[in-house]
């Protein structure tokens, strides 16, 4: 196994886009790679392990994607928090998950900050993308970081919890392989090669629901360790979906079927302008030359 997994396709090619971020930005895969390993090393910097937790309070955004890719590399569970919480779940969720680091954005203040307190989180590992009362700047995490791989990568996973519809929920904690990352995103890539969806061949994923869902996160992980371009939405709707599928030329998606149910009800009208709303060439995805 060789061929597969973001880090070794970002190393092979720099300038492949990886992702499209909810307001428009552009992120080669080059530059998700230096900030993915930047956060690797912030990580083990405040003494996070093998096994270790991380906690998110995130909407969808490169954000999240970071801190995906970074503790999938040094062995860390990152667990996204459901943001429809309020802040006591939250701060169940946090001790029950062992959370050692916790990001939250600003969208989110409110329950972050009634969460660690309630919890006792410790302020020293609260950050925050904007600003939170007694968070850290999630940039400083960054500070002083190297953009190399860590060293002795082994591969992390995501710790979903349940909706809790019986008792409280439960964090879905499996054991770490223990193998490199790369070679578990290889692993993992069966999936979409059930569906004929391949590596490479200028594939466009776009994501529609949030990440802190197990499976969205799942499929978001595998189009990146595939070679493919992902597309993340923010809150959806029916019409911005028929928007990014014809901007960026979409070929595949995961959705439920609630959100089918609500392109169908579209009007016949709205459905035919799909193809008009493009107001530049799509960012056609750049083949990677590895595999």
């Amino acid at each position: 196994m060789a061929d597969l997994g973001f880090w070794r396709l970002a190393e092979a090619n720099s300038d492949w886009l990886a992702v499209v971020d909810p307001q428009g930005g552009e992120h080669r895969a080059g530059d998700l790679l230096a900030r993915s390993n930047r956060a690797a090393h912030a990580l083990r910097g405040m003494g996070l392990g093998e096994g270790d937790t991380l906690a998110v309070l995130l909407p969808n955004g490169i954000e999240l994607i970071e801190l995906f890719l970074a503790a999938l590399q040094v062995g860390v569970r990152i667990t996204p928090i459901n943001f429809h919480l309020v802040g006591p779940e939250v701060a169940y969720v946090l001790g029950d998950s062992d959370a050692r680091v916790f990001v939250a954005h600003e969208r989110f203040a409110t329950v972050a900050a009634a969460a660690v307190e309630e919890a006792g989180f410790p302020e020293a590992a609260r950050f925050a993308v904007g600003s939170i009362d007694g968070f850290g700047s999630y940039d400083a995490l960054f500070d002083g970081h190297p953009t190399t791989a860590p060293e002795g990568r082994t591969t992390g996973a995501a710790m979903h919890y349940t909706s809790g519809t019986t008792g409280r929920p439960k964090g879905v904690k499996r054991p770490l392989a223990g193998i490199d990352p790369s070679d578990m995103a290889e692993l993992m890539s069966y999936l979409p090669n059930l569906f004929g969806i391949g590596p490479h061949d200028g594939h466009v994923h776009l994501t529609v629901s949030p990440l802190y869902h197990t499976a969205v996160l799942m499929w978001t992980g595998n189009a990146l360790a595939l070679g493919h371009t992902v597309v993340l939405m923010d809150k959806w709707t029916a019409e911005e979906t028929l928007q990014l599928i014809d901007r960026y030329q979409v070929t595949n998606s995961h959705m439920v079927p609630t959100q089918f149910v609500r392109l169908l009800d579209l009007s016949a009208e709205t459905r035919a302008r799909s193809g008009t709303w493009s107001t530049a060439p799509p960012p056609a995805p750049t083949r990677s030359s590895v595999g």
